[in-house]
């Protein structure tokens, strides 16, 4: 829980709900529908190098923008994003949901059927995605939540380029190679997370 309302634009963010690469996930009330929907800010860290976070930063908007508003039950939709006082704000849909990570550092025991669930719906989402011109280029656990009504729904479209991932054991090979990737290259990504899930049973 956050220690206190306070207001984000004209969201009153009531709660955290995540912390994530790129800081806290809230819960937040627009307040002039009354409508809920999450919101994340994040802001440069001390420490963090200039000449990498300046590239970044460039790339945040030409990035992000293509994936605002893609519609998909399979997938957990960015609505919009702005800067405020330096600080990087993007809201997205709010719905109740269980990551994927947390179940496997948990060691929940996940069912084989289960496991093909996941990969077919995060195939779909992506297959929206890619038909749309857009590529995630960061399928993992991380970025996948279980959400009520058996959905299961990749998030953060857009966002690859706005961490690091050295040593990530789901790089795609055209990476690894310092190719660039495109839609080919994502159910390789899809397909190693439910294989890492399957090697834990």
């Amino acid at each position: 829980m956050a220690a206190r309302d306070f207001d984000v634009g004209m969201y009153r963010v009531v709660k955290v709900l995540a912390r994530g690469p790129l800081g806290k996930i809230c819960e937040a009330t627009d307040t002039q529908t009354k409508t809920r929907d999450a919101l994340r800010a994040f802001a440069k860290r001390t420490g963090v190098d200039e000449e990498h976070w300046r590239p970044a930063v460039g790339r945040f908007s030409p990035e992000l923008q293509p994936a605002l508003g893609l519609s998909h039950p399979n997938i957990g939709a960015a609505c919009e994003f702005w800067t405020q006082d330096d600080v990087y704000v993007i809201r997205s849909e709010h719905f109740k949901a269980k990551g994927i990570r947390q179940l496997f550092d948990a060691q929940v025991r996940v069912e084989v059927e289960r496991t093909v669930q996941v990969a077919r719906a995060v195939c779909r989402a992506l297959d929206f995605a890619h038909r749309k011109g857009l590529v995630h280029s960061d399928i993992q656990p991380h970025n996948s939540l279980w959400a009520a009504g058996e959905l299961f729904k990749p998030i953060n479209f857009g966002l690859d380029h706005t961490r690091p991932r050295d040593g990530s054991p789901y790089h795609t090979p055209e990476r690894v190679r310092g190719q660039s990737e495109d839609a080919r290259s994502e159910p390789v990504l899809s397909g190693r997370g439910a294989l890492r899930n399957a090697h834990r049973r």
